[in-house]
């Protein structure tokens, strides 16, 4: 019965010390991956702007290099959008919504958050017909998160096995009796 006493306390070792890893990812992604303010850099090719199809039509999310692609008039399309927030589900699992955070007079600033295999937020200045990039934020990615997910399992089942030996000597389960 003792072994299997350790084993217990080396699994709890490991199921905190993956909840830790995984709250310490979530907590410190925005440290680790920067604040993502663009401070008028080009925007990545991750970043998404709302189009408002006047008309019926409906929202348009585009990546930026989409943009120069679709033509925004006054008449038929604009950046300015007339609700405060909305959004939906795209294809299989791809889930975009939009935030207005502030309207003043003829421009917004916008938030747009798009969750797909990574989960990334845009955030801009928009007008009528032109918007200025103003930040840009990802988790990394699921590469990143898988290497980071890597290295936390790796790290979780060390300290478990650390756990288990010192218990197990602790306890006298592999003494010879």
């Amino acid at each position: 019965m003792k072994p299997l006493f350790a084993l217990f306390i080396a699994g709890c070792t490991f199921m905190v010390t993956a909840a830790a890893a995984i709250w310490a990812w979530q907590t410190g992604s925005p440290f680790l991956l920067g604040s993502g303010r663009l401070d008028g850099a080009e925007p990545p090719a991750g970043f998404v702007v709302v189009v408002h199809e006047i008309g019926g039509g409906g929202y348009r999310y585009l990546r930026w290099e989409q943009l120069a692609e679709v033509g925004v008039d006054g008449a038929a399309r604009t950046f300015l959008l007339p609700e405060t927030a909305g959004g939906h589900d795209a294809a299989l699992s791809k889930r975009q919504t939009f935030q207005v955070l502030d309207s003043r007079g003829g421009r917004q600033i916008v938030e747009v958050n798009v969750l797909d295999t990574h989960q990334s937020w845009s955030r801009y200045e928009a007008y009528r017909d032109r918007v200025i990039p103003i930040a840009f934020r990802t988790d990394g990615g699921p590469l990143f998160i898988g290497m980071i997910g890597f290295v936390a399992v790796v790290a979780a089942a060390w300290v478990a096995k650390r756990t288990y030996w010192l218990v197990a000597s602790r306890i006298g389960a592999h003494a010879a009796e």
